[in-house]
């Protein structure tokens, strides 16, 4: 199940990605797909392509089209 690997994904991975790369210490809480479930649903369940991010820089990439 996807929540099942999200959730291990941010047990191993507690801190933001991208607010890391900013010098910023910030609790993940959402995890986004490196490439997307409409592209590539056959790693819908690999930990590779899973990025731990806080909600309001995964809104931003969502935004973004990412």
């Amino acid at each position: 199940d996807v929540a099942e690997v999200q959730e291990a994904n941010l047990q191993c991975y507690p801190l933001c990605s991208d607010c890391d790369e900013h010098g910023m210490v910030t609790p993940a809480t959402d995890v986004h797909h490196i490439h997307k479930l409409a592209d590539f649903p056959e790693l819908k369940y690999e930990l590779t392509n899973l990025l731990p991010l806080c909600k309001p820089c995964h809104d931003k990439r969502t935004r973004r089209g990412e």
